[in-house]
Parts: C-alpha cells; sequence; structure tokens
C-alpha cells in the first residue's frame, strides 16, 4: 500500500514537472487561494463557535446578573458601613476593591457564566444525542437535551466552585444547593398540578401554599434559633440575633429551661454552668437579684423576658415592634433608593419606593410584635394544668408558630419571595454540614440536577418558573 502511494505521488509530481509554468503558478495560486478559504472558514467558525459560547446573550446577562448579586449588598453594606463611621475617605478604595474582586476565577460570577457557557457547548450535541435514539416531538426533546447539558456542565464546573469556597465557608455552596433544590421542587410540583385535573380541588388551599409554607418554615428557623442555633448557618443566625434584640443570656435561659437544667419543681437551677443563671442576668441589668431566683416565686416575672425595659407585656411587645421595623426600614430604604438610581435609573414613583419599605419593614415588625405578645400571654395566662416549666416552652413554640402570620401584611408576590428565601433555611436545619466525601458528593449531585431541571424549565417552559428568581433566571439565559 506504501509503496503503490509512494509511485502516485512520483508520477503526479513528474507529470506536474512537465506542465508549463504558466499552469504550475496558476495551480501554485488555487491551492494557495483554497488553503486561504479553508483556513478563513476554520477561523471563522472558531470565531462564532466563542461567540457563541462565551460571548453569547446567555453567558453575558448570566453573568452580569451574578455580578450585581454579589456586588449589590457588599456595596451597599460597606458604603453604609463607612458613612455611619464617617470613614469618607475610605470608600472610593473599597468601592474599587468590590467592583473588581468577583472578577476573579473563583468567584461566584464567573463560576455562573463558566456554568451558562459550558451549557451552550453541550446543549446542541446532546439535543443530537437524544434525538438519535429516542422518537419524541421536539419540545421533549429539547428539554431533555437541555437538562443533560445542564447536568454535565454542573457536574463538571461545581465541584471546582465548591472546593475553593470550602476553604473559607462551608455554608456557601451549601445555601446555593438549597436554595436551587427548593425551587426545583416547588417548579416541578407547580407543573404537577397544573397538569393534574384532581387539583382544582384543592386550589382554595394552594392558592395560600406560600403562607402556611413561610408558617411552617419560619416555626423550623425561630424554633431552632431559640434551642439549636448551631443548626443555623453564623452569618444567618448573627442577623436573626440584631433584628430580634435579644440578649443572648435570656436565650441560652430558655435553653437550660427546655433542658430541664433549671427547674420550677424543685427551685433549683441544677448544673454548675446553669447555677443562678437568671439571678445573673438581674446583676448584670443591676436589677433586684430576687427577680431571678426561681426558689422563691413559682415563676420568672416577664419583665426578665423584656430585659427589663418594662413590666408590662404590651408595651414590651410595641417596643419590639418598634426595635424591628426600624430595624428593617433603614435596610429597605436603602435597598430601594439604590435600585431607584442605580438600576431603575429615576424611573418609577418615589410614594410606592417608601410605601413598600414601610410594608416590608411592618412584616417584620408585625412578627415580633405577634410572638412577643403570644409569649407573654400563653406563660401568664394558662390553664392550671401541666408545669410552668411546660406552659413557658409552649409558649415560646406558638409564639413562634404564630408570628409566620405576619406574612400577610405583605403583597401577593412578596409572599412567594418570602416563602422561597426561608424554605431553604429551614431546610438546612435538617442536614448535616459535616465536611467529608459522602456530604461532597450528595451535595454536588443535588445542586447538579436542581440546576438542570430549572434550567430546563427556563429555556423551554419559563411560565412554570414562579416569583421573581424565576423571572430572573428565564431573562438570563435566553440566546
Amino acid at each position: 500500500m506504501k509503496i503503490s502511494t509512494l509511485k502516485g505521488a512520483t508520477s503526479l509530481y513528474r507529470n506536474a514537472a512537465n506542465l508549463p509554468n504558466e499552469d504550475i503558478i496558476q495551480i501554485t495560486n488555487l491551492t494557495s487561494k483554497l488553503l486561504r478559504t479553508i483556513t478563513a472558514i476554520v477561523i471563522r467558525y472558531i470565531r462564532l463557535s466563542i461567540k457563541n459560547i462565551f460571548f453569547s446573550r446567555s453567558t453575558l446577562a448570566s453573568f452580569a446578573f451574578a455580578y450585581l448579586f454579589d456586588v449589590v449588598p457588599r456595596l451597599t453594606n460597606r458604603i453604609f458601613y463607612l458613612v455611619t463611621h464617617f470613614e469618607f475617605r475610605e470608600i472610593p478604595k473599597e468601592v474599587t476593591r468590590i467592583l473588581i474582586a468577583p472578577f476573579d476565577a473563583t468567584h461566584f460570577p464567573v463560576f455562573v457564566a463558566r456554568l451558562i457557557a459550558t451549557l451552550n457547548t453541550f446543549a446542541p450535541l446532546c439535543k443530537q444525542f437524544i434525538s438519535n435514539f429516542v422518537e419524541q416531538d421536539d419540545s421533549e426533546v429539547g428539554f431533555a437535551g437541555i437538562f443533560m447539558a445542564g447536568f454535565l456542565s454542573a457536574m463538571l464546573n461545581f465541584p471546582r466552585f465548591q472546593k475553593e469556597k470550602l476553604k473559607h465557608d462551608r455554608y456557601y455552596t451549601l445555601d446555593w444547593t438549597l436554595i436551587l433544590l427548593t425551587r426545583m421542587i416547588e417548579t416541578l410540583v407547580v407543573t404537577g398540578t397544573h397538569s393534574s385535573k384532581r387539583f382544582n380541588i384543592w386550589k382554595p388551599i394552594a392558592e395560600h401554599g406560600d403562607v402556611w409554607l413561610f408558617i411552617i418554615a419560619n416555626y423550623i428557623v425561630m424554633d431552632t434559633w431559640v434551642f439549636k442555633p448551631w443548626k443555623l448557618t453564623p452569618e444567618y443566625r448573627q442577623w436573626i440575633s440584631k433584628a430580634s434584640n435579644l440578649d443572648e443570656d435570656i436565650t441560652e435561659g430558655l435553653r437550660y429551661i427546655q433542658q430541664d437544667k433549671i427547674d420550677y419543681s424543685t427551685g433549683k437551677q441544677q448544673v454548675d454552668s446553669t447555677n443562678e443563671h437568671f439571678m445573673k442576668l438581674c446583676v448584670k441589668y443591676k436589677r433586684d437579684i430576687e427577680l431571678g431566683d426561681i426558689s422563691k416565686q413559682p415563676k420568672l416575672p416577664c419583665t426578665i423576658f423584656h430585659q427589663f425595659r418594662t413590666d408590662s407585656c404590651l408595651m414590651n411587645s410595641l417596643v419590639q415592634f418598634k426595635y424591628e421595623f426600624k430595624f428593617a426600614f433603614r435596610i429597605y430604604t436603602f435597598l430601594n433608593l439604590f435600585a431607584y438610581v442605580f438600576i431603575r435609573r429615576f424611573r418609577g414613583s418615589i410614594k410606592r419606593l417608601v410605601w413598600n419599605s414601610i410594608r416590608s419593614s411592618m412584616f417584620l415588625g408585625t412578627a415580633s410584635l405577634i410572638r412577643w405578645w403570644t409569649f407573654c400571654f400563653i406563660r401568664n395566662y394558662h390553664p392550671p394544668i401541666q408545669s410552668q416549666r411546660f406552659w413557658d416552652l409552649a409558649a415560646i413554640k406558638l409564639s413562634n408558630l404564630l408570628s409566620g402570620l405576619s406574612i400577610l401584611v405583605e403583597s401577593h408576590h412578596r409572599r412567594k419571595e418570602l416563602s422561597m428565601f426561608v424554605i431553604p433555611k429551614a431546610l438546612g436545619t435538617f442536614v448535616d454540614p459535616t465536611v467529608n466525601d459522602f456530604n461532597i458528593k450528595i451535595e454536588i449531585v443535588a445542586f447538579s440536577l436542581s440546576f438542570a431541571t430549572l434550567i430546563a424549565f427556563a429555556r423551554t417552559n419559563p411560565s412554570r418558573l414562579r416569583g421573581l428568581v424565576g423571572r430572573a433566571l428565564s431573562y438570563a439565559i435566553k440566546n
């Protein structure tokens, strides 16, 4: 075979050598032109591929959304801190640092762009692969192709991002996994119920599904914050503590009551670490030490739980409402004003901006009002059955449950967003955050499946994605 090929090449060379010089020059020019054309086509194809994959609308839009999501909270918090501490000279340097940081390869915006770019690369290949084996309509093949591409993209990119984040924060990728998992479950439920005729029977209940979900999730989060705070992420635990305006020594005392380390029936505060806990609290606030002595009274007075601000339970509830309203109003006003100036470019109504800030602040303040009034009412006006310890614990749990009714203050579309914000936090209390091979692999698979499902719906049936996050995702990944 090699000998015949060599002979053919030799004869071709001889024939070419016998041609006139003009013909040889013409052939050379044609060959050169053909090579240039092929090279140009290849270069153009590579450029188009790079443009469609790395500089497509979906990749750039996803990066932009992730960039804003990463930068805006950091920027607003840092500027607010510097302004309130009169450190104006530090503002330019800090703003520059915050604006540049997300371009680092280990940061969230670059990770999102890499996810979408890989998705765009695999999507046509996966669709073609599935269409060769499955005879279905285009919409089903398209959904399956996007799902497969999304799953592969996440499986390739998420482990590296996860490994990098685990060096600094165990909960960063876990939080994102729980958020996507919650959104995936919601989307599947919405899709399933929409196609089911039996859903009409449950429609009146389902219309308030966001309220029920929020009440349950809020109860789990607040109950965990009081009795098992280590199950919440450190940042979220600190945020609740700051917003609630409650001394850590009081929640610690409530945990001692639950653990039966403080026993009303014997009048003893039993363990060394809890010995005279509430008596020490009275000393801390420079009040009569006997107020915290359970051996001299049938129950602890509510004024201790009020942090000695007032003896009136109603007045304490109003004080807590005022504090949480002001706390929330500062946050929501700053965020809404930032969005009004830098995102909406002064489009919209200032009155609506102020009203939205007031309404959202009312939501948080009302939750505190309900929680404190319910807590004091139950522990003071319970039936003469069971022990005081039983009613103290029941008061905490029922007050945490009923405080979720504050979501009714919010608008209908805000209820969806709030429920979808709290549910991942509640789910996180049931997850073991220990870093080991099994937990890491489970997190990778859960993230990949959730991402693939949401991306598939966003590309093929975006109406199934609810809320602000759903609309943003559907808009961002459109090509």
